[in-house]
């Protein structure tokens, strides 16, 4: 593995409000329509939140071939 980045730590407030306070098991439109407004924003201020992310993305490459 070359590098991993951890992200989308502005969404689990939303997830565990949704999930176990008001224990839905979907998001409604507006939730999601204000998700989408504020990406921007999430996106500047993702590693300064004290919340674990939620995505994670892992930059691998290929074994080296050995040779004989």
């Amino acid at each position: 593995m070359r590098h991993t980045v951890l992200f989308n730590r502005a969404g689990w407030p939303a997830w565990w409000l949704n999930g176990q306070v008001l224990k839905r098991r979907e998001f409604g439109l507006g939730q999601i329509l204000a998700l989408n407004t504020l990406t921007p924003v999430f996106r500047r201020i993702d590693e300064k939140l004290p919340f674990p992310p939620l995505s994670l993305i892992a930059i691998l490459e290929p074994k080296k071939q050995e040779s004989p």
